[in-house]
């Protein structure tokens, strides 16, 4: 569903992002090429304006439903534009008159995008097709980025921690399992301890490590999924519910 905005504050945010005005919403072929030349870009955003000029002035996109012609668009960004692109739509109304702005952002995992089996890419206020030698030089220079350092080193740090838990509750279990009475604990400095406690002791641990792995995994997922499609995961949002 497209969000409604009042002129003044969709104008506000259009002025500093890069934004291809186009009168006619007949000109989709031109603006989703501009939409993925910026996206192509270094700067991986972008918005276009439909029935808009530079200036403001609204000059509209037709008589026609508003919600048939967001359906439309919709509709031609799923068939000609690859990968599947996820865009943002907003419209504003100004004395009886109603303009699209189809806004989009290129997540860091994704090189580049084609309209028509064709990438683009802005050049000051145009754009220009790249040829295949181009394509190819941006997928390499643009890799997924791969899990931040710091994750990695708690990562580690708690599977360690989860195999030593692991490995004490197993010595405890074949310890325990040689005589028909739980021993004494010797090798403890202090009063003697059952074994017994000691196994409970071991499980909490155990269960404390998979329980923080369990949730650095998520903390990973999350911070993965929002850098590179710029959006908080919604499976995550249901599970911290």
């Amino acid at each position: 569903m497209a969000k409604r905005m009042r002129l003044e504050d969709l104008m506000m945010q259009l002025a500093h992002q890069p934004t291809k005005f186009i009168l006619r919403i007949g000109d989709q072929e031109e603006g989703f090429k501009w939409l993925t030349a910026m996206l192509n870009s270094d700067g991986r955003q972008g918005n276009v304006a439909f029935g808009m000029q530079c200036d403001g002035t609204i000059v509209g996109v037709g008589s026609r439903n508003p919600d048939e012609i967001l359906q439309a668009l919709r509709n031609q960004v799923q068939s000609t534009i690859n990968p599947p692109l996820s865009c943002a739509f907003k419209t504003a109304d100004c004395e009886g008159k109603t303009d699209v702005v189809v806004s989009a952002r290129r997540p860091l995992h994704v090189p580049l995008y084609e309209y028509d089996r064709r990438a683009h890419v802005r050049k000051g206020t145009s754009y220009r097709t790249l040829a295949m030698v181009e394509k190819i030089a941006l997928a390499r220079v643009r890799p997924p980025l791969g899990i931040a350092g710091g994750r990695i080193f708690f990562l580690i740090v708690i599977l360690l921690c989860l195999l030593g838990s692991s490995g004490l509750a197993l010595y405890v279990l074949l310890t325990m399992s040689a005589p028909p009475n739980p021993p004494a604990v010797s090798w403890i400095p202090g009063p003697p301890l059952n074994a017994w406690w000691l196994l409970a002791v071991a499980g909490g641990m155990l269960g404390g490590c998979a329980r923080g792995l369990w949730f650095l995994t998520l903390d990973i997922y999350g911070f993965e999924h929002r850098r590179r499609t710029g959006r908080s995961s919604a499976w995550l949002k249901q599970i911290y519910k």
